[in-house]
């Protein structure tokens, strides 16, 4: 009795989904006829959807009625179909226009350097001599800070200013750097 209960219901279930119409179709690339695979197929204004196979195949069974169908895809502008489905099948491909945005390459080099950093190698590579050239220096720096509040039209509120007048000297007489000897001086004593 069970069996032939679940067999009527299996039956009559098939029988329902069977009196709509299936869309299928690919979504394919504007330009180059190329498949769309993962791309997103939604009925508007619901959460049904599905998504496109690899090779940009969809298929969609339909209740008789009047769809509109979004195709989308992260890489691609969207597309809306409206669709009217009664119990025949339909066939529709779509094609995605691309929104990628082709922006200039970058070139990259093994070992060559721009101006900036041939600049900063060889400021590194003579600081030795530099610094050991450097006697003494000074300057004298005014800095002022102005942070205002939440900007409006008939808004001038200034929530805090501050200002800072520096004069800074240097005295050095010579740029050495430690020997090995003083290196070793400077090492904690091993526990012996």
């Amino acid at each position: 009795m069970i069996r032939t209960i679940l067999f009527v219901f299996l039956l009559l279930a098939g029988t329902h989904q069977a009196s709509g119409a299936v869309l299928e179709g690919r979504v394919l690339d504007y330009d180059s006829n190329d498949p769309v695979g993962l791309a997103t197929i939604r009925f508007e204004g619901t959460s049904q959807a599905t998504l496109s196979n690899e090779e940009g195949h969809y298929r969609l069974r339909l209740e008789p009625g009047t769809y509109r169908i979004k195709f989308s895809h992260v890489s691609y502008y969207s597309e809306v179909i409206e669709i009217e489905a009664s119990t025949e099948d339909l066939s529709r491909d779509v094609r995605l226009r691309s929104s990628v945005i082709t922006v200039p390459g970058t070139k990259v080099y093994d070992r060559a350097y721009d101006a900036a950093q041939r600049i900063i190698l060889e400021a590194i590579a003579r600081k030795r001599d530099l610094l050991g050239s450097l006697q003494q220096y000074q300057f004298d720096a005014y800095t002022r800070l102005v942070v205002r509040g939440p900007r409006a039209d008939d808004d001038t509120t200034i929530l805090v200013v501050t200002e800072t007048q520096l004069q800074a000297y240097w005295n050095c007489l010579l740029y050495t750097s430690p020997s090995p000897r003083d290196r070793t001086r400077s090492r904690m004593p091993s526990s012996a």
